[in-house]
């Protein structure tokens, strides 16, 4: 699964800018990593415009809890509970021969995060996807 694939773009009107000034820039689609750099580091400018500092990091982190944005993917957060960010998952299909590129699948289906991610009270628990615990915890 992929986190973002450029085509959402037709899904949702808000990545379309992102996705165009990418490809002006670097001459293909941007990846899952590029909307995730992307995303971080808005989230980041707009919480020091709220926040009124770029240097108290308490302030800062207090303020990203919870912090809330809508930019490529529809309305996001990032949970208070575990600092983790609510997106959804889309599972891609590849093209085959037609790849070029990051142009190499389609989008079959998107998942809703509250389907893939963790629950805060096992997160709290370090107790991932379910009963397994983590090595050395």
């Amino acid at each position: 699964g992929h986190e973002f694939y450029w085509t959402l773009q037709d899904k949702f009107p808000k990545a379309k800018p992102f996705v165009e000034a990418y490809m002006k820039k670097h001459g293909e689609p941007p990846s899952q990593d590029s909307d995730g750099g992307y995303t971080g580091t808005r989230a980041l400018l707009e919480a020091m415009n709220v926040a009124k500092t770029t240097t108290d990091v308490d302030k800062l982190i207090k303020t990203l809890k919870g912090f809330k944005m809508d930019y490529n993917k529809g309305p996001e957060e990032f949970r208070a509970c575990d600092h983790i960010r609510t997106t959804s998952v889309v599972i891609v299909r590849g093209i085959g021969a037609k790849a070029s590129g990051m142009n190499y699948g389609q989008v079959v289906a998107e998942i809703p995060w509250q389907e893939t991610l963790e629950s805060c009270e096992n997160n709290k628990n370090d107790v991932p996807y379910g009963k397994v615990k983590l090595p050395g915890k």
